[in-house]
This record gives structure tokens, sequence and C-alpha cells, in this order.
């Protein structure tokens, strides 16, 4: 199978990419920020990397069976002061990407966001990542294009982002931890998070792309079991408070993810393997 994913050298998609080569599929991996050290130790024979994603504009031809479409600019508080990028790749780059995949006659697997659980308009990127699950379900209802949406609950694990603007809590702390530094908590720390290991993320994609409906249905990849951010901070650093440091919380969150992961599991024989606690236990171990 000749497989297209978008977003090929982030976190996410670079799990993607390893799954799909283990399967002999050919891949073509698009993303526009490729990290160096990932693709050097990823070039093959079954793996074409471009950095130029113009292609999208031009709708350029290319021949693939499935696309996992995890291109986006993908945090909250970038969206607050780069609204228009978020806009423009998320809502106008998913219409492109559906389009390219239509004229080629596959199928494309979506990547949501939990923060479509609260309200929509509480920040910029929850906006356009909804406005990508419609245009889904429109390409699907309109054109009869095969879609299906992979919601993702707060994604950890190895690769994930640690510093910049693309960070992910779990990433900041662990970099925290490696430098000496006071974990950073924001607010009270009252806020739930649904937790997910991005290997379940990648083992829900393959079963959405394989089993999953056609018209643009909404799958959620969680655990069905959330954690108060205290709570884990105080985890990694075994109950230590004074290693905890407590900064503003930002504008735009919500209060509570939590996947309802049931009638996924029922529908696609798919279950989360993993635990956060167990992973935080093991970068203790590890001496970080």
């Amino acid at each position: 199978m000749r497989i297209l994913v978008t977003g090929a050298g982030g976190f996410i998609g670079s799990y993607v990419v390893d799954y799909c080569r283990r399967q002999d599929h050919f891949v073509i991996g698009i993303d526009r920020k490729l990290n160096d050290d990932w693709i050097r130790g990823n070039l093959g024979s079954n793996l074409e990397i471009c950095e130029d994603v113009a292609f999208i504009d031009q709708q350029y031809h290319l021949d693939f069976d499935l696309c996992y479409h995890l291109a986006a600019e993908s945090r909250i508080q970038p969206s607050f002061h780069e609204p228009l990028e978020h806009v423009y790749t998320n809502m106008l780059g998913t219409a492109k990407v559906l389009e390219v995949t239509r004229k080629t006659g596959g199928r494309l697997i979506y990547a949501g966001s939990s923060t479509a659980d609260d309200s929509v308009s509480k920040n910029v990127y929850a906006t356009t990542k909804v406005a990508g699950e419609m245009l889904c379900q429109a390409w699907s209802k309109c054109f009869g294009l095969s879609t299906a949406v992979a919601r993702f609950y707060n994604v950890y694990g190895p690769r994930q982002v640690e510093t910049g603007k693309y960070s992910t809590v779990i990433g900041i702390w662990e970099n925290q931890l490696r430098e000496g530094l006071k974990l950073t908590v924001t607010g009270d720390g009252s806020q739930r998070r649904d937790f997910t290991h991005v290997n379940d993320i990648v083992s829900g994609l393959v079963a959405i792309g394989e089993k999953g409906r056609e018209d643009g249905h909404v799958y959620g990849l969680g655990t069905g079991i959330n954690h108060s951010i205290i709570e884990l901070a105080k985890r990694f650093v075994e109950g230590d408070a004074k290693r905890i440091q407590f900064v503003p919380r930002p504008p735009g969150e919500s209060e509570v993810t939590l996947a309802e992961i049931e009638a996924t599991s029922t529908e696609l024989g798919w279950q989360p393997t993993h635990n956060i606690e167990e992973y935080i236990d093991s970068v203790g171990e590890a001496g970080i």
C-alpha cells in the first residue's frame, strides 16, 4: 500500500511512518518542519520525504491509497498569537489535502483534537480543528470521499516535544527534571487530563484506517481515565512539593478532558495498553 503521511516529521507522524514502513508500505512523508536526525535514521527504499508542501497548493497528483493527515498548528497558546496561521494550516490546508485525496480515490484519516469536547470558540486552535472534522464530513457527504476522524487526547511518549511552542506538558516536565529545574504547574493544577501514549495513538489510527467508517465519523483515542495535573507533577517529583512551581494559567484551556472510548473499542476492537502513571515511574527509574 502507498500511504501519505502529512506532518511526517512530527512527534506522532514519525511513529506512524515507522509503523507503516515496518509493514512494508511505501510512505510519502510531507512536513515543512522535518527533524533532520529522524530523517537520517529513516531514509530508505520505501520512504519518500518532502519538505515542500507547495504540491498541496498546486493540487499536485500523488498516487496513494491512504492518507494520515496529521499536519497542523497543534497547540492552544500559539493560536492566540498566530490565529491566521492556524486558520490557514488547519482549515484551508485540510481542505486541500482532502481534495488531493479525493483525486487519488484514496481514504483519509484526520487527526482531531480533544479540544472539540469543550467550547470550540474558547481558542482559535479548537475552532480550526473542529472545522477540519466538519470538512472531512462534508467531503464524505458531498463527494463520496472515505474519511474518518481520530480525536487525540494529550499524547505523550518518547520523541515528544520538550521545548518551544509545540511542547507537551509531560515533555516540559521531563526536560525540567533533566535540567534540575522545578516543575511548572499552571494555575493550581486541579485541571484534569486524559493522557494517551503515542503507541496507543498509532494502533488506534491503524484500526480506524482498516475498520473505521467512511463518513467522517469521530473516534476518541484516549484511555477513558483522567488525572489532575498536580497529581501527576507530584508523582514526577516523588511528592516533594518544593520541586513544583506554580505559574499563572494561560487562557483558552479546558478544565477537563476525558475520552469516550467504549464505542471506539467496541467498533474497532482497539484498547489502550499504556498508562501515564507507569510511564512517569519509568522516567524516575531511568534517572532523568
